[in-house]
């Protein structure tokens, strides 16, 4: 079996997001209830990627890499099986806060670290750049929401007002980034 490989992408190759297969089998539905992660039944299919959701995340990658963002992709072969994105303008006009949106791995290849790796990417570039934490925006799934909290990750009492607005049924978190990190850098 070929060895899974990781870059950045290139303004030019996000596109290729839309051969991610996105398929999934939803078992529940998180939402916050008084600053607590509350799970409610909730059984859907998905299939696929919805049109206008997969437009709106082109332009939105394309958007953070002109702003000097960075997207990362996982590939097996020439097929683009994982994507990350680093929005580096500073969450509500702080620096030291960037966001981690979207993360994205094809239903193959979950399960694989993958997506770790990927978020071990971004979490790398943002530290490069000062940035003491990830916010995280996820999407209220079952299976999306448990991954982040088995990484350190914490749901934020006070959410972005911004972007709460943007997706107010996302859960909204916080990833502090290790200072050990912070201080190899500077160290080298």
């Amino acid at each position: 079996m070929t060895a899974m490989s990781y870059r950045s992408l290139s303004k030019g190759e996000v596109p290729l997001i839309a051969t991610i297969e996105r398929s999934e089998i939803i078992d529940g539905r998180y939402a916050v209830v008084n600053g607590k992660l509350t799970l409610s039944a909730l059984r859907h299919v998905v299939t696929g990627w919805n049109p206008s959701e997969l437009t709106d995340h082109v332009d939105q990658i394309q958007h953070a890499l002109a702003d000097g963002g960075l997207a990362y992709g996982a590939w097996h072969e020439s097929d683009l099986v994982g994507l990350s994105k680093l929005v580096v303008t500073g969450v509500g006009g702080d620096s030291s806060v960037m966001q981690l949106e979207p993360l994205h791995v094809s239903a193959p290849w979950r399960n694989q670290k993958i997506g770790k790796t990927l978020l071990a990417m971004v979490a790398d570039a943002a530290r490069s750049l000062s940035a003491t934490s990830l916010y995280i925006s996820s999407i209220p799934t079952r299976n999306t929401v448990d991954a982040y909290p088995r990484i350190g990750a914490v749901v934020l009492e006070r959410p972005d007002p911004a972007l709460l607005a943007l997706e107010l049924e996302d859960i909204h978190m916080a990833l502090t980034l290790p200072m050990a990190a912070v201080r190899r850098k500077d160290e080298g």
